[in-house]
Formats: C-alpha cells, structure tokens, sequence
C-alpha cells in the first residue's frame, strides 16, 4: 500500500510529472528509458518497521545532465518533505532526510540524484 501511494504521490504532483510525465517505477524500469524519469525502492537497511510504524525509500532522480537529476530530485523533495498526507490518504507524515547530489554517471549515459525519505504511518 505504501509503495502504490508513493507512486500515485510522485506521479500526480504538478511539479514532479511536469519533468518526468508518469516515467515513475518501483524497482527498474522494464525498458530503457531515454528522458528523465524516477525509480524508488524500499530501503535495504530499514525497510518496513511495525514497531515505529515506519518505512524508509530511496528515491533515485535520473537525466542525462547533473543539473537536471538535481532539478528532478529537489521536485520530488518539495512534493514529499513535510507533506501529511500520501496519495490524499491522511495516516502519513513524510520527511526527506537526506539529498546526494547526482555526480555518478551509468554505462546507459545517465546521472542520478538519491533521496532518502523515511514515511511515518498509523
């Protein structure tokens, strides 16, 4: 349920979709992507923690241009950082702790930006 919302969030901010349209996956992408676009996974470290009812992402911000996975990842902060509510579901509270700056280039020609968002939920 967390990581449906996660996506419809991401997909549906103004902000965000006016950079990547819907190109948002869980996981990877099926196919090679060739314009901006956002994968997220649980992260390996935290993942889901019923004790304190939280879950941790990491948000990866990709484009062909450093500047540009920046741009996307500040996008994505500003959706998320703060925000009550996922996907218009009230039992969130999200906070994005910490923001590296897309200076790694992949072999397919791509930067990235990495997010790492910690979402509260009862």
């Amino acid at each position: 349920m967390i990581k449906e919302d996660l996506y419809n969030e991401l997909k549906d901010n103004a902000g965000v979709s006016a950079i990547v349209s819907t190109r948002v996956f869980f996981g990877s992408p099926i196919e090679q992507q060739s314009e901006e676009y956002i994968t997220y996974r649980l992260d390996p470290s935290e993942e889901y923690d019923d004790v304190r009812s939280m879950a941790r992402f990491r948000i990866f911000c990709f484009s062909k241009d450093t500047k540009d996975a920046d741009d996307l990842a500040n996008a994505v902060k500003t959706a998320l950082d703060g925000n009550t509510s996922l996907n218009a579901n009230p039992y969130y509270k999200i906070h994005v702790f910490s923001k590296v700056d897309g200076n790694t280039r992949l072999n397919n020609g791509f930067y990235y930006t990495t997010i790492r968002v910690e979402i509260q939920y009862s």
